[in-house]
């Protein structure tokens, strides 16, 4: 099964050709901010019968932080149970993390552990998403599932083979035109992982 994730910068977008794959929605970011579409976005899926999930774009530089943006995400949910999970997005797109004093490997790890801990407690899925290089160079073993970024070529055919290694992997960015970024397209790996609980043992 393939899918896409989307944001408010993507705008009024159509969900039509998609409706029999997955979206993952941003919900928001940092400790303040929903997105600007998340609901709409979240109400055009439901009503085109699509399994959604969303993800939490984080601008933590410590484990304290990263709770409260735990807390803002659950706030946003209201106590939704999204089908495909909720994401810790973890990396540093506008270069927030690398300007105001990059975190240690281990606390980057912790904050990971500490967002998904409070996204189990409250009955969510969760897991952690970040491009490859941060989850083999920054990211530790935080005994949550992986959404893995790796697009090889980004040409949709030569990618690395994570299969075993995520739930999802991001493998193609597309331009959807100049003013509204990307469209970036991912391959559901477990896709038991959409209809079953998960249990730690």
């Amino acid at each position: 099964m393939n899918g896409i994730d989307v944001s408010e910068h993507q705008g009024d977008f159509d969900f039509t050709p998609y409706k029999d794959g997955f979206v993952i929605i941003r919900g928001g970011y940092g400790i303040r901010n929903a997105d600007k579409w998340a609901e709409r976005n979240i109400a055009k899926c439901d009503a085109l019968g699509i399994l959604w999930g969303i993800y939490w774009y984080s601008y933590a530089l410590n484990v304290q932080t990263a709770k409260v943006e735990a807390e803002r995400c659950l706030r946003f949910l209201n106590g939704r149970k999204p089908r495909l999970g909720v994401w810790f997005d973890m990396e540093d797109a506008d270069g927030y993390k690398a300007y105001n004093g990059f975190p240690s490997n281990e606390t980057i790890t912790a904050m990971c552990k500490a967002f998904c801990a409070a996204m189990e407690a409250a009955g969510n899925k969760t897991g952690v998403y970040a491009n490859l290089d941060w989850f083999e160079n920054r990211i530790g073993d935080t005994g949550y599932d992986k959404w893995i970024a790796a697009w090889g070529w980004n040409d949709g055919e030569h990618y690395p083979d994570l299969s075993g290694k995520c739930v999802f992997h991001q493998y193609r960015g597309e331009p959807v035109s100049s003013a509204r970024g990307l469209r970036r397209t991912h391959r559901l790996l477990r896709e038991e992982w959409s209809f079953l609980s998960r249990k730690r043992g």
